[in-house]
């Protein structure tokens, strides 16, 4: 954790005027961050300097002797998204493929929880704490299902709205996920509950590609999906708005992963040996920059580089077993968390699991099972696998 200690000389108008050079600065990474492939620790770190200075030029006009964890706190964190993000909204009652986090071996490396599951879709942190704590905390805001109710006032560092599967683009006549997270921020920002002074916040928008997990028939062909992947988009950067609208002011958004290295697809193709080419990631990335990429306050995580440098580096280091997810079932018959929920005999956690890494995770590792395909009514066609695989 960096710690950032400012001089006794340095004014809150010193501070603007050097965060106001260090915004430029984060402009231009999130342009050279997708053109050069630069790593998100570059951008991560820039964001936490222009955070913490910030934070700390108004804590030294009032109380010049306040920790620097207590500075960084002014900054709240709202997020939005998927499974990417969730640290707990999704339900838990009965083990089921939905509810799967809230059982082991999800949680089994997080030691700030006892090494249990806390409803994250990974075996410890996930994207949003990672991000929470390059702010100055240590971990992600409390997910919002679990608040006290709408009369308590929450004065925390923000709030995560993500849940697990949930997807942008609005379903028939009913509103979308992501529409509905927004909405719910909104209603907490106009009973005062989350406070309105949000003017120094961050949010993050993580969709990881839930969306295309089931294309309408209508849209298989090629003209038909890249109209389905411009509306997805477009939903995004609507939310962005809204967002921004509300007071944040500024937006990390999410670009896709490689979809086609997730484990799901890696182990029906080829036993986990190679990704199969992405078509819908490249146009839904080429569509998310043309949309969201001259925005001001708007930066874009490029997690299809960052992804792509571990799975194909170019040294000989790294990860081993790349394709790998970090654990799965042993039998064909469900998930990793379903088996082990009766003995722990039945899931294989690998042992070169600090060693392998999967795009079906958030930074680290997500997907802890190798389920390869879903087993609901919303299971996918098999157009878009072939869609996928397409040159």
């Amino acid at each position: 954790m960096y710690k950032l200690r400012l001089p006794p000389k340095i004014t809150v108008r010193a501070v603007d005027v050097l965060c106001t050079h260090l915004l430029l600065t984060v402009q231009f990474l999130s342009l050279s961050f997708i053109q050069r492939e630069t790593t998100m620790k570059s951008l991560f770190f820039v964001i936490c300097i222009l955070v913490l200075l910030h934070a700390a030029g108004h804590a030294e006009s009032s109380r010049r002797h306040r920790d620097d964890r207590r500075q960084a706190s002014s900054c709240k964190l709202f997020v939005f998204g998927d499974t990417f993000v969730d640290n707990g909204n999704t339900d838990k009652q009965g083990l089921t493929w939905w509810t799967r986090n809230w059982y082991k071996p999800y949680g089994v490396s997080d030691a700030n929880h006892d090494y249990s599951p806390t409803g994250r879709f990974s075996d410890g942190k996930v994207q949003s704490d990672f991000l929470a704590m390059i702010l100055g905390h240590d971990e992600s805001p409390a997910p919002e299902n679990m608040r006290r109710g709408d009369d308590d006032d929450d004065d925390s560092f923000g709030m995560n709205f993500a849940a697990g599967f949930s997807k942008a683009k609005a379903i028939n006549t009913t509103a979308s996920e992501f529409s509905a997270q927004i909405g719910r921020f909104r209603r907490l920002l106009k009973h005062g509950i989350i406070s309105r002074d949000i003017n120094q916040s961050v949010a993050l928008v993580a969709f990881s590609g839930y969306d295309y997990t089931y294309i309408p028939h209508k849209d298989t062909d090629r003209h038909g999906y890249t109209n389905f992947i411009d509306d997805v988009t477009e939903s995004i950067a609507n939310g962005v708005s809204d967002i921004k609208e509300l007071g944040v002011t500024k937006v990390l958004v999410n670009m896709l992963q490689p979809m086609g290295c997730s484990p799901r697809f890696t182990r029906t193709a080829n036993n986990y040996t190679e990704c199969i080419k992405s078509e819908i990631t490249d146009i839904h990335n080429k569509k998310i920059k043309e949309k969201l990429g001259s925005e001001d306050s708007v930066l874009l995580l490029d997690l299809y580089t960052t992804f792509n440098q571990i799975i194909h580096p170019k040294s000989g280091t790294g990860f081993v077993h790349r394709h790998l997810p970090a654990a799965r079932a042993t039998r064909r018959a469900g998930t990793a968390a379903r088996l082990t929920a009766g003995t722990a005999k039945n899931c294989s956690r690998c042992a070169t699991s600090r060693t392998s890494t999967s795009t079906g995770t958030s930074i680290t590792r997500r997907r802890l099972d190798g389920r390869p395909s879903w087993t609901s009514s919303k299971t996918p066609s098999r157009n878009f696998s072939t869609s996928i695989a397409r040159q």
